[in-house]
């Protein structure tokens, strides 16, 4: 099951209904963690449980990961339920028929995710404060996906993540506790989110910047 939160108000395509809340853990399920947005958003949204075919190497080049941790991310993900894979036809893709994912999802989500020149941004800036940072990572990702469907466009300018941070950590299916928090610190320090009433996110056009002024 899904955590969910009462939202101030969520309709028939609310994000949340996509959101990870317990059901990864434990060591190397982070980026399966990350893998989830990035397949959600190449899910038609319009309709619920249609699948979609994003490729491994389209998927390792919009998450940053290299094509083994792609792999191994898909399993993670298939192995909790939230993803299932299968040959079957692709209306419109250069090979009708060919690997189709189709992931657990309640209600049809529309998900924006930066393009693939700010990840690598995002990837450069976050190695500044940790070697392994694909746990910071995930959290700006949905911390822009919040923010994105709250606007229904990417956000051009600071804009701010819409409910309370709980629902930001559910929606990446990170724990409770310390580690959360200092993950937000991190990004904070790094200038990707600052505190004002509430978490807000920075535009991709920013994201270098907090790298630049620690080197």
């Amino acid at each position: 099951m899904f955590e969910h939160t009462q939202p101030r108000a969520r309709g028939p395509h609310s994000i949340h209904h996509a959101a990870i809340g317990d059901r990864l853990r434990g060591d190397g399920c982070e980026r399966a963690r990350l893998l989830w947005l990035m397949i959600l958003s190449h899910t038609p949204w319009r309709a619920a449980r249609r699948p979609t075919w994003a490729s491994n190497v389209t998927l390792s080049h919009e998450s940053g990961l290299d094509e083994r941790r792609v792999r191994l991310g898909l399993q993670r993900l298939r192995e909790a339920g939230m993803l299932a894979t299968a040959q079957g036809e692709r209306p419109g893709a250069r090979r009708r028929v060919g690997r189709i994912l189709a992931p657990a999802i309640s209600a049809p989500v529309k998900v924006l995710i930066p393009g693939r020149g700010a990840m690598t941004n995002l990837w450069i800036t976050c190695r500044e404060s940790r070697p392994r940072p694909a746990a910071l990572v995930t959290a700006m990702v949905g911390a822009y996906a919040l923010a994105a469907h709250a606007l229904d466009e990417h956000p051009e300018k600071w804009s701010p993540v819409p409910g309370p941070a709980a629902d930001l950590r559910r929606f990446v299916g990170a724990s409770k506790g310390s580690t959360w928090g200092k993950r937000v610190n991190d990004l904070c320090d790094l200038g990707l989110l600052e505190r004002r009433s509430g978490l807000w996110v920075a535009p991709p056009r920013e994201w270098m910047q907090g790298w630049r002024a620690l080197r």
